[in-house]
């Protein structure tokens, strides 16, 4: 699915479910993945 038309069907999804607005964002998680990794690799999961 491309994702335009993905975007179409969420704008129409979250109207029909009443909300007035929607907002989908990027997320850039490579700064984390460090910290991840490191934390892992402690034991903490």
């Amino acid at each position: 699915m491309q994702y335009s038309k993905l975007l179409d069907k969420i704008n129409i999804w979250a109207t029909e479910l009443g909300f007035s607005q929607v907002g989908i964002a990027d997320v850039d998680l490579s700064a984390a993945e460090v910290h991840l990794k490191n934390w892992l690799a402690k034991g903490f999961h």
